[in-house]
């Protein structure tokens, strides 16, 4: 069972520490002292400041530790090469940065690999969904050609049940329900895992 940090489960459970957090982390420009507040408080006002963002920072981590916890035992295991891409060449080919800034405004962290001398390009992606609270992963499959403006293969991997197309149809998503998140903050990652692997051996047929 994987557990879900608990300042972010905290987050997710609490309306109160929510709102806070929210406020805090909402706020475009500097975030001022409330007029209203005493120099005992003030103390206190500058640890939630720092709790705020401690989640946020949390909560990045907390993705790319599931994509570690799921689809890097599936790449281990995979019978084809596949290539990273480095951070940058990552969130220029994707189109999605991945500081913590960004991984909190749009949850979902990914990983861009190239595939072999194939020209196919592979994202695998995990996100953590609010409602239901539950664990997702997410998957592009794609012909290279001038960057992201590939042509997409998904349509060609037969995925099995376990996995929805989005209406882009060049993203799947595993379905809902797979992964719950219970509200002791553990999840069971098993059937995202067998998920993954699963995805990846569709991959490796078409790609060979």
């Amino acid at each position: 069972m994987y557990q879900i940090p608990e300042s972010y489960r905290a987050y997710c459970n609490d309306r109160v520490v929510r709102t806070a957090v929210d406020h805090i982390l909402n706020k475009s420009d500097k975030l001022g002292v409330p007029s209203d507040i005493e120099w005992d408080e003030l103390p206190k006002f500058h640890r939630a400041v720092l709790s705020a963002h401690q989640v946020r920072c949390e909560y990045a981590n907390h993705l790319i530790d599931l994509w570690e916890h799921i689809w890097q035992p599936a790449l281990d295991k995979c019978g084809f090469e596949v290539t990273p891409r480095t951070i940058a060449d990552t969130e220029k080919w994707q189109g999605w940065q991945l500081d913590t800034y960004a991984i909190w405004k749009y949850p979902w962290f990914f990983r861009v690999f190239d595939i072999g001398d194939t020209g196919s390009v592979l994202s695998l992606g995990t996100f953590d969904e609010a409602q239901p609270r539950q664990v997702r992963i997410s998957l592009y499959f794609w012909d290279e050609s001038n960057d992201r403006d590939g042509v997409s293969r998904l349509g060609e991997l037969n995925l099995d049940n376990n996995w929805d197309e989005e209406e882009d149809e060049s993203l799947a998503n595993t379905c809902r329900g797979l992964a719950p998140i219970g509200d002791d903050g553990a999840v069971d990652l098993a059937p995202l895992r067998k998920a993954a692997a699963d995805a990846l051996a569709a991959v490796q047929g078409r790609a060979e």
